[in-house]
């Protein structure tokens, strides 16, 4: 199996990619389409404030329909392990999500005292450089 680039049109406004279990050895998973990650967004309910105090041990998400078929989510623990059951037809697929946030390079200092970007070879402007278009992401 190859890697297939992510498109921005992939990531969802919470920088998440979320993966469907596939069918197939040759495609074990593959991203989302735009219907199953839009209602796989709001029974997450990424961004909300549902993780404060005790956590659910299980969230099932409201019914909805597409393509004559019948589907809810099942959300174990808040966040994680997630399934997209398909009422119609009862197949269960695991779905899985990856924040694609863009981090910061962080040029610290190592257990020898030395900084990062000396072991490494790289300069303090080539890390400004990288970091200065997180938010372009």
């Amino acid at each position: 199996m190859s890697f297939q680039g992510i498109k921005k049109s992939d990531i969802t406004p919470q920088n998440l990619v979320v993966y469907i279990e596939g069918d197939t050895k040759d495609k074990p998973w593959y991203i989302a389409l735009d219907w199953q990650r839009n209602e796989f967004m709001k029974a997450l309910q990424w961004g909300t404030m549902k993780s404060m105090g005790a956590p659910n041990d299980v969230q099932i998400s409201k019914e909805f329909e597409k393509n004559g078929y019948k589907y809810k989510f099942v959300i174990f623990n808040d966040w994680n392990p997630c399934f997209m059951i398909n009422l119609t037809t009862k197949k269960i697929r695991e779905v899985k999500y990856l924040e694609m946030k863009k981090e910061r390079f962080e040029n610290i200092k190592l257990g020898n005292s030395k900084l990062l970007s000396e072991v490494l070879g790289i300069t303090d402007e080539q890390i400004w450089d990288f970091n200065k278009n997180i938010e372009k992401f």
